[in-house]
């Protein structure tokens, strides 16, 4: 008798892949137009922050300058004033000599900072200044290097002294969320699987904590560990004694950067977990994982395989956008921590300070350039996410007359080392409860009965 509960359909073969060469010139080519708007956008960006920060502001008082025009015009007073300290013959010469040498040293700062340009050019060649962090002699003295990198050195440039603040940010935000990445990953795929449990519950209990800033569980910290228990330093990168040898410096730095880790860690981990929790817990309902389960995989493979696999895109995305707004949360945290990153230097330097008994009136060069760095690190991000998207996910291809359908290889456990070309399925047959299909164990792979059904 015939069984027609089953229909088999015939596999139609694989068309042949592009060449080499000419995949890698459409995936350069994917990246390169990628880059090249990414750059535009950053530029447009940074373009229409000069001219907004650099036209005049009507205020109570009267009409205030251009901000950008101020700031290099008081750079250029800077400049002179600091070449007159180092030159001591200066003072040596006459006054109409003196005179005109100062005069001559501004022109010669006013045509290379492009001050008396049109107003569209001069715009235009501060936008390229910002976007490479190059504005002369004016960011000589603007912003102070840390003390451990200056090494007897009196001059930095401006990018020299970013990046080294940089470095320091990255240190303590790339250490918080390694560990959230590394211990929250593994905890959301467990609470997936005991879903409304106990554990489950005591974390949705826990999640609010997320909610708080880091800086408010900084204070927190400070007063429990520094203050009442004397565990912690209260804040600052070193201590007032430097170590014996370079070597001394790592115990001293993680005894320091200790307390702002846990911060920034309790104040995202919760919400990172229940978050992912709530993606593994979608896919953990598909049908392909009821079939694992029925067909008896361990719960380790069916967690690894079969829901962290198809969900890391979602989990991976999550996770940048987080990262992307790392700087938001850094800077009051640094301030409060008394750690020089950049979150540190663009509040403490870059934004003007009128509380208390000292007047800052703000370093704008500098917080211009912290604001292009956060543009480049968006940039950046979002040009990886791409990259990242096309190696974790199969159903992305650069390919442009790929199908749609996806190549689905049948392995089996007796044939494992032998090559089966790959076959596209169009239709997944049907197959009633009292039928079973022939050759399927209860040792097959989920592959295998998505194939066979």
């Amino acid at each position: 008798m015939k069984d027609d509960s089953m229909t088999v359909e015939t596999p139609i073969p694989v068309t042949s892949e592009p060449g080499k060469k000419q995949t890698i010139r459409r995936v350069l080519r994917y990246l390169i137009n990628k880059a090249l708007l990414i750059l535009l956008t950053i530029f447009l960006g940074v373009f229409i922050t000069i001219i907004l920060i650099n036209r005049p502001v009507q205020m109570t008082l009267g009409m205030m300058p251009p901000q950008l025009d101020t700031a290099i015009q008081t750079g250029i007073r800077r400049v002179i004033n600091t070449y007159h300290v180092e030159h001591p013959y200066v003072n040596d010469m006459s006054k109409e000599a003196r005179t005109a040498l100062f005069n001559d040293l501004r022109i010669e700062l006013e045509k290379k900072s492009g001050i008396n340009e049109p107003y569209l050019i001069k715009n235009l060649l501060w936008t390229f200044n910002a976007l490479r962090f190059d504005w002369g002699e004016l960011a000589a003295r603007e912003a102070r290097p840390l003390s451990h990198f200056a090494q007897g050195r009196t001059r930095f440039n401006l990018n020299e002294i970013i990046l080294q603040y940089l470095a320091m940010t990255l240190l303590l935000v790339a250490t918080a969320y390694l560990l959230i990445f590394i211990l929250g990953l593994p905890l959301a795929l467990i609470l997936s699987q005991n879903h409304n449990k106990w554990c489950d519950r005591l974390l949705s209990i826990m999640a609010p904590i997320s909610s708080v800033p880091s800086w408010v569980i900084g204070i927190l910290l400070i007063t429990i560990f520094a203050v009442e228990l004397k565990i912690f330093p209260i804040g600052g990168m070193f201590d007032t004694l430097p170590p014996e040898n370079k070597i001394g410096y790592i115990p001293i730095l993680l005894k320091h950067m200790a307390l702002p880790v846990i911060a920034i860690f309790l104040s995202l981990f919760f919400q990172m977990v229940c978050s992912w929790r709530t993606i593994f817990v979608t896919f953990g309902d598909e049908d392909y994982v009821d079939l694992g389960k029925a067909i008896g995989l361990e719960p380790k493979k069916l967690r690894k395989n079969y829901i962290l696999k198809p969900s890391l895109p979602y989990v991976i995305t999550s996770f940048s956008l987080i990262l992307i707004s790392f700087w938001q949360m850094t800077m009051a945290l640094e301030v409060i921590f008394q750690w020089r990153g950049i979150g540190w230097l663009y509040v403490t330097v870059g934004l003007p300070n009128f509380w208390g008994n000292s007047m800052y009136p703000g370093e704008l060069l500098v917080a211009l350039s912290l604001v292009v760095l956060f543009a480049y690190l968006l940039g950046i991000v979002v040009f990886l996410l791409d990259i990242v998207y096309i190696l974790i996910d199969p159903r992305i291809r650069l390919h442009q007359n790929e199908p749609t359908l996806r190549i689905i290889p049948l392995k089996s456990r007796k044939l494992f080392r032998k090559k089966h070309p790959p076959v596209y399925c169009e239709k997944v047959s049907s197959l009633t409860n009292k039928s079973k299909p022939r050759g399927i164990s209860s040792k097959a792979t989920i592959h295998q009965l998505i194939i066979t059904l």
